[in-house]
């Protein structure tokens, strides 16, 4: 996340803050089983937000 601000591809950075956003709202939530829910939610775009910060990553380096 501190990198961010280093990639090219805007609609990355936005959807990296949006990301950001979402795990921090873990912590703030009134009860356990929201906080289980929204978890689980992160979890399951956690990957597909890796895999898309390796491809933008890669297509920056092999220019």
């Amino acid at each position: 996340m501190i990198l961010k601000e280093r990639v090219a591809d805007d609609a990355l950075r936005v959807a990296l803050d949006g990301f950001s956003g979402q795990l921090t709202r873990v912590y703030l939530v009134d009860s356990e089983a929201e906080a289980v829910t929204l978890f689980k939610r992160n979890m399951r775009q956690a990957t597909p937000m890796m895999e898309h910060i390796g491809r933008t990553l890669r297509a920056q380096y092999d220019h």
